[in-house]
Parts: C-alpha cells; sequence; structure tokens
C-alpha cells in the first residue's frame, strides 16, 4: 500500500479464514496515510449507490451528485480517486462474480459497472488504494494489481488466539489442536465459544472429548458448535465450507466428491479416473458437508454405478467393501 505502484489489492481465502478482520485492521490503524476512507459491503449495495456514497464520503455536494448521470459515476469515481489519497475497501467481493452453471466457473464480473469501475482505476490509477476481499480471485488485468492470498494462523498463532478467547490447556495441547484444525480462525472461536458455554468454570480444551468432538470431522459437522459470522448468529463451519464448495466449478465439485473415497495416498491418475466419465449417483446428490466428513460418511454417500473409485478394482461397492473390511 505505501509504495504507491500497487492500484488494488485483493485478500483471497476461504470463508471464515478472516478476509474482512484483516482488511477492518487496516481499515482502522492505516488511518493517518489517507486523506479519507470508505468501507463498503459489496453483497449489500449496486454500484449506483456504492459511488454516490463514496462521493459523498470524499466531499462531493449532494446536488452535484444527483446530476451525474448514472452511467458516468464509475469515471467520476475514479477521477475523484485520482485527485487524492484514499482508500476505498470493498468486501464481499465475490458477489459479483457470474456463473454459467455449467463445469466453469467464470471470475469475471456480472455488474458491468463494476467492471468499468475496476477496469477504469487499474488503466488511469493514481495514490489511492482500493482494497478488496474476496473468496475467489477475479479475473482483472494484473498490472498494479496484487493477490494476497490469506492461510490460516500458524499453530503457535492458533493456540495463542485460544487462550485470549479464555481455553485452558497446556501450551502442547493447545498447539496440537491448531494444527490439527489447520488454524482455521472461525473454528477456533466456535470451539472456544463452545467450550466458555459448556464448561463455563474450566474450559480446557480436552474437554471436547466429552462432547465427541475432539475429532476433526465431528467439529466440521457439529450443529452444536454455532457462533457468528458476518451477521448471522447461528452459523457453524459446514454452511461455511458448503458455500465454498459452492464456488467451484461442477466437473471440480465432482472431482472433490469422487476422491474423497480413498482413504490411501492418491496421484493424478486415480483423481482423474473419478471424472472421465459422469458418474450416476445412487440417489440425489448433496453438498458433502450435508452428509457428513471422514469416518466412513463419505465413502457411503459417493456410491456410484459406473465410476470405479480407483484403478485395478472394481468400483461403487466393490471398493466400499475393499475399505470395510481394511478398516476392519
Amino acid at each position: 500500500m505505501a509504495d504507491g505502484n500497487t492500484r488494488l489489492i485483493g485478500i483471497t481465502g476461504i470463508g471464515g479464514l478472516g478476509k474482512s478482520t484483516l482488511a477492518a485492521k487496516v481499515y482502522d490503524e492505516d488511518s493517518t496515510e489517507f486523506d479519507d476512507k470508505v468501507w463498503a459491503d459489496i453483497s449489500r449495495i449496486g454500484f449506483t449507490e456504492l459511488a454516490r456514497r463514496v462521493l459523498l464520503k470524499f466531499g462531493v455536494s449532494p446536488e452535484t451528485i444527483e446530476a451525474i448521470p448514472e452511467q458516468s459515476l464509475g469515471n467520476v469515481l475514479v477521477n475523484h480517486l485520482r485527485q487524492g489519497r484514499y482508500l476505498l475497501v470493498m468486501d464481499n467481493l465475490e458477489t459479483l462474480l457470474q456463473s454459467d452453471g455449467g463445469d466453469n466457473k467464470n471470475t469475471s464480473i456480472r455488474d458491468e459497472s463494476y467492471r468499468q469501475f475496476f477496469y477504469g482505476w487499474l488503466e488511469c490509477g493514481g495514490k489511492s488504494v482500493v482494497l478488496v476481499t474476496t473468496r475467489e480471485r477475479l479475473d482483472l488485468p494484473p498490472i498494479r494489481c496484487q493477490w494476497l492470498s490469506l492461510p490460516g494462523l500458524e499453530p503457535l498463532e492458533g493456540a495463542t488466539l485460544l487462550q485470549a478467547l479464555g481455553i485452558r490447556g497446556i501450551e502442547e495441547e493447545l498447539v496440537e489442536f491448531s494444527q490439527k484444525v489447520e488454524g482455521h480462525p472461525l473454528l477456533l472461536k466456535l470451539v472456544a465459544g463452545f467450550l466458555l458455554e459448556e464448561e463455563e468454570f474450566d474450559p480446557q480444551i480436552r474437554y471436547l472429548q466429552r462432547y465427541e468432538l475432539a475429532d476433526i470431522s465431528h467439529l466440521l459437522r457439529g450443529d452444536n458448535l454455532t457462533g457468528l459470522h458476518r451477521g448471522t448468529v447461528d452459523i457453524w463451519m459446514r454452511r461455511v465450507l458448503n458455500e465454498s464448495f459452492g464456488q467451484i466449478s461442477q466437473r471440480m465439485q465432482q472431482l472433490v466428491l469422487g476422491v474423497c473415497v480413498y482413504r490411501i495416498p492418491f496421484n493424478s491418475a486415480m483423481a482423474l479416473v473419478q471424472i472421465t466419465s459422469p458418474p450416476t449417483p445412487l440417489h440425489p446428490p448433496l453438498p458433502p458437508f450435508e452428509r457428513g466428513v471422514g469416518e466412513g460418511s463419505n465413502i457411503r454417500s459417493n456410491i456410484y454405478t459406473n465410476s470405479p473409485p480407483f484403478p485395478g478394482r472394481e468400483g461403487g461397492l466393490g471398493g466400499v467393501r475393499f475399505f470395510s473390511k481394511r478398516r476392519t
């Protein structure tokens, strides 16, 4: 943000990783760098309203804004951003992505006004910075554009977060649990909230075993791990993961559903065999996390009649029988 050459910064990652939290921290702490700043939730606002709000916040009179033709708002906004040093944060940008409903997940912007604004800003630019958060990287020109993929917390960072939230346990236990959930901040917060409610006087991380929540598959599909996320009160990880699953193409969904029958390391050839021909499900398919995760639930949920789960072995029920015997 400080080098003056980057005009758009995108923070990407699956739901619950803290994209908006990081953007909010930048928004709050870097206020002295900018003449002014605006935060906009793109999932709740169209471009016309966004442009008018930003121009009003940056000092343009209401009368002047009302006189601007709607089709010219994008150009006016770009020109105004060029005249000063402003910060414009655009949250939840993935809601602008268009999908053709087929195999390809289109990462272009379906709203023409937003598309023209982004292209105009990247082409002309200035000293202002546009910071966006999105689950999917947008198809935009790479010039003056920087994309940052947000990972989960490091194990020690996750342990520190649990301690800050009031969860007890020796450091090794907290670090091990954080590593198990890949440092996913939302999941760590949901677990902390659950323990604080159920074990008010001694919320030890190891007490998750009492509620059969020590296994990652139970954590992901457990309805009792609810909390607040993006203004929704009763959110749980299954809903967050289902939304991310819905963001990928149908072909990729088929691949993910196919390879989850494997309980051994698999290579690209073993993965591709799952999508070489469209499988015929024995029942209407559901998103994977509605059915459950791990411990055999994915095996039972992915019984196909004409797609072998791995080369050299009979497909469908035969593969399930093989794994059942092996696990026994």
